[in-house]
């Protein structure tokens, strides 16, 4: 039996996630946890575990205009994107935001801790066979380090206006 999942995106407090929901539930804290955290990289290079979510992302995105977000999204979700993203920032700016959402989340962990599963899993990521996280190919690389998510909003609302409007000429 193939899941029911859901997203909300009518979430108003902007340190929230969209909610996402499974059979009903919302599992958006649950997915967002340092366990979870810690188990994606390994999971991720399972090959049937990725078919399965490219197939899934996929067809989200073919059902209505789709902001998606991931390290295999523009490369091998969705690689005729309009628009292709890919934000990066320094290790401590990471490690300083992992732990704000942890907090948020009434979980806790030491910095050096977070820098660790941080390293670790880009070098997974990297590193696996199958979809290995690469800059793709016509993506914007936007340092992220300097600025608030208000700022990043900003910076990609304008780039994908110009994709637009270069799309539509």
């Amino acid at each position: 039996m193939k899941p029911d999942l859901k997203f909300d995106n009518t979430v108003e407090d902007i340190d929230k996630y969209t909610k996402v929901l499974l059979n009903g539930k919302d599992i958006t804290l649950e997915i967002r946890s340092k366990k979870v955290g810690e188990a994606v990289s390994v999971v991720s290079k399972l090959s049937a575990v990725r078919k399965y979510l490219v197939n899934l992302q996929r067809e989200m995105a073919l059902k209505s205009p789709s902001v998606l977000e991931g390290r295999d999204t523009g490369s091998v979700v969705c690689p005729g994107a309009i628009c292709k993203i890919y934000l990066t920032a320094s290790i401590d700016e990471r490690v300083e935001r992992r732990k704000k959402q942890l907090c948020r989340n009434n979980q806790s962990s030491l910095e050096d801790q977070i820098k660790c599963e941080i390293e670790n899993r880009d070098k997974i990521d990297s590193s696996r066979n199958d979809s290995p996280l690469i800059v793709p190919d016509g993506a914007e690389v936007i340092d992220t380090t300097c600025m608030n998510i208000g700022e990043v909003f900003n910076f990609i609302k304008n780039i994908y206006i110009k994709k637009l409007k270069s799309v539509k000429n």
